[in-house]
């Protein structure tokens, strides 16, 4: 905060409104002009974050064996690239294979829908010749009302699809250049980032730049526990999913647990995105056992990461299980299901900006401004 709010002659009360106001101006400006900000500078943004990550390394390299730094920016960026490519050629080989096997067993597929199809119509004519006739009549429009529906939604999905994929053509070539200048950016600035550094530092303040440090840190701290206690509770539901599959004996258990684990440390997504589906179709087919097996493993796997993810997020982020357990409750009520992601990583960032001492000056402020009120209530 300004150097003129810690003076002393300057009462609690104003400099506790005036951090008030600084603070709320502070956030509109950044609620109006953050979005425009990384509209044009996003790539760039981007690419000082990922040199900011990479220069302890390159630093050291640098020396300790006495590699330029340019020459290790250009690994640093060119490693990932690699990677990322031979991710993509994968998916894509992955892609094609299994579009191979849908063509191959397309006859299969539709066989297997037009079953399930028939259970159900058979099922509801079965169950209709026993109702009244009135109740035959209302359930048989209903019926129709969803065939229609469905078939209105398909036709409406396809235009929607359609659409989105004219926009995203468009936007294909915005992309391509978004991604090289960043690709430039990070080489740049990563080869000369001690510099970029020391010029910020010379016209900024220095407490600002201090402050700066102390929000990355925290931000980044806060990302990486939450991260690892993602992986560590999708760990667990790998090992749950792959004991309960190997059970029944299942053919490919383990691909499936792996599956399960993957899509369960994903953001906002559960087991139950797969094995729900998986057990009504099964359900329909006729395979009750293997359906209610995996619905109940379903709920295994949903009530144990929600018991468990207090107390792995609390210790991965240094935060109490009951705070962590308040922080992702006060984040899905404020921001839905982001919440459940956002709520804990802010508390951390909050609670490390807090040991840090930002809050310092608002804490005093406060404390001035209350002892002040009850000194005033025991004069009167």
């Amino acid at each position: 905060m300004l150097v003129w709010l810690r003076q002393e002659n300057i009462k609690p009360y104003a400099r506790l409104l005036a951090r008030i106001i600084l603070t709320a101006a502070a956030v509109l400006l950044l609620l109006l002009f953050v979005p425009l900000i990384l509209g044009f500078f996003l790539p760039f943004i981007l690419a000082f974050f990922v040199a900011s990550l990479a220069n302890p390394l390159i630093g050291l390299i640098n020396r300790k064996l006495k590699i330029p730094r340019g020459v290790m920016s250009i690994v640093m960026v060119s490693i990932p690239l690699l990677l990322l490519a031979g991710l993509l050629g994968w998916v894509i080989y992955l892609l094609v294979m299994q579009i191979i096997a849908l063509a191959q067993n397309i006859e299969i597929i539709v066989y297997t829908l037009d079953n399930v199809v028939t259970v159900i119509t058979t099922s509801f004519y079965w169950i209709s010749s026993y109702l009244p006739t009135d109740t035959e009549q209302m359930l048989t429009g209903i019926l129709d009302g969803f065939w229609l529906w469905l078939q209105d939604s398909g036709t409406t999905f396809a235009d929607t699809m359609l659409t989105q994929a004219a926009t995203a053509t468009g936007r294909i070539g915005i992309g391509v250049v978004s991604v090289v200048i960043f690709i430039l950016a990070s080489y740049f600035i990563m080869a000369d980032y001690p510099r970029i550094i020391e010029t910020i530092k010379s016209i900024s303040h220095k407490s600002i730049h201090s402050q700066y440090s102390t929000i990355r840190n925290a931000t980044l701290s806060a990302v990486g526990g939450y991260l690892r206690a993602q992986a560590i509770m999708a760990f667990v539901t790998f090992v749950v999913s792959l004991i309960a599959l190997l059970v029944i004996q299942h053919e490919f258990a383990l691909l499936v647990a792996v599956l399960l684990g993957f899509v369960d440390f994903l953001p906002l997504v559960g087991t139950s995105i797969l094995l729900v589906p998986w057990a009504i179709i099964l359900f329909i087919t006729g395979d009750i056992f293997l359906a209610v097996y995996l619905l109940a493993l379903s709920s295994v796997a949903f009530l144990l990461r929600r018991v468990i993810e207090p107390k792995i997020v609390g210790t991965q982020m240094g935060l109490p299980p009951l705070s962590a357990l308040v922080s992702i409750y006060i984040g899905l009520q404020l921001m839905g299901f982001a919440g459940l992601i956002l709520g804990p990583i802010i508390a951390m960032v909050l609670v490390s900006l807090y040991k840090a001492g930002i809050f310092a000056g608002w804490i005093a402020d406060i404390t001035a401004v209350v002892e002040q009120i009850r000194n005033r209530q025991k004069e009167s």
